[in-house]
C-alpha cells in the first residue's frame, strides 16, 4: 500500500490508480491527518506554480531550520507546507496566489437553468415536475434524490445530466465527477454543456491537464457553448 505522501503527490499527478483514487477520497472523509496534509499539499502544489521553484526552496530551507527535530516527520511536513504557503502569499499577494484554478472554477461556474422540461406553475404536479420544481427552488440535494428514484424506473440520459447538475450545485463533486465524464463522452442533447461543467470541476479538483482537454475537445467540436468563457480560461491556465 502507498504511504499518504506517495498518494497525495499522485493524486495531484494524476498518476494514481482508480482503486488508490477512491482510497483518496476515502481517506480525505475519515483521515482528519490525511486531510490537512493533503489540503496543505494542495496550497503547495498551486503556490509552485506561482512562484521560482529556487526561490520558494531557499524559503522553505530556512523555514525548516526552525522547526524542532523532535516534531513528527509527518506533521513537520504539514507545518513546512502550510508555512511555505503563507510565505507565498506575503510575497506576491493573496489576490493573485488564490487566483488559481480553484479560483476559475468560482468565476465561471453558474447554475444551469431547466431547459428540458420546465415547471408550469399550477399544472398538475408530476414526480418529473417535482423533481425540478426541487431544482428550479435551488433545494438541490431533494432534485439528486428525485432524479434518482425516476432513473431507477426509467433510464434517461437527459435526467442524468440535471441529477450531475444536482449533485454539483450541492457541492457532491465526488459524485458529480464520474458521472460528468459518463455523459461528456456520450452523444446527446447536453453532451457540450457536460463537457463545460466537466472543464470546470477539473479545475476545481486542480486538475488543469484534463480540464484543458476538454476545452480542446469543444473547440474541435465547434461548440457554440459559452465560447467567451472557454477562450478566457485557455488564456488563464
Amino acid at each position: 500500500m502507498m504511504e499518504h505522501e506517495e498518494l497525495i503527490q499522485g493524486y495531484f499527478k494524476q498518476s494514481l490508480s482508480e482503486a488508490d483514487s477512491q482510497l483518496v477520497n476515502r481517506l480525505l472523509k475519515e483521515d482528519a491527518e490525511f486531510k490537512a496534509a493533503f489540503e496543505s499539499y494542495q496550497d503547495m502544489h498551486i503556490a509552485f506554480k506561482k512562484a521560482d521553484y529556487d526561490a520558494l526552496k531557499a524559503q522553505l530551507q530556512g523555514l525548516e531550520s526552525t522547526i524542532s527535530k523532535e516534531t513528527k516527520p509527518w506533521h513537520r511536513q504539514a507545518w513546512l507546507r502550510y508555512a511555505a504557503a503563507s510565505v507565498l502569499v506575503i510575497a506576491l499577494g493573496v489576490n493573485f496566489f488564490f487566483g488559481g484554478p480553484d479560483n476559475l472554477y468560482e468565476d465561471y461556474f453558474e447554475t444551469y437553468p431547466n431547459v428540458y422540461q420546465p415547471v408550469i406553475r399550477g399544472a398538475e404536479s408530476t414526480s418529473v415536475s417535482d423533481a425540478f420544481l426541487f431544482y428550479e427552488n435551488g433545494e438541490f440535494e431533494q432534485a439528486a434524490a428525485s432524479f434518482d428514484q425516476l432513473l431507477a424506473q426509467h433510464d434517461d440520459i437527459n435526467l442524468k445530466f440535471y441529477r450531475a447538475m444536482a449533485l454539483l450545485n450541492s457541492g457532491d463533486t465526488e459524485q458529480a465527477l464520474p458521472e460528468l465524464e459518463q455523459l461528456s463522452d456520450t452523444a446527446f442533447e447536453f453532451q457540450t454543456e457536460s463537457k463545460w461543467f466537466l472543464t470546470l470541476l477539473y479545475l476545481k479538483l486542480d486538475q488543469t491537464e484534463k480540464a484543458k482537454a476538454q476545452l480542446e475537445l469543444l473547440d474541435s467540436m465547434d461548440a457554440q457553448f459559452k465560447v467567451k468563457e472557454r477562450g478566457e480560461i485557455q488564456k488563464n491556465i
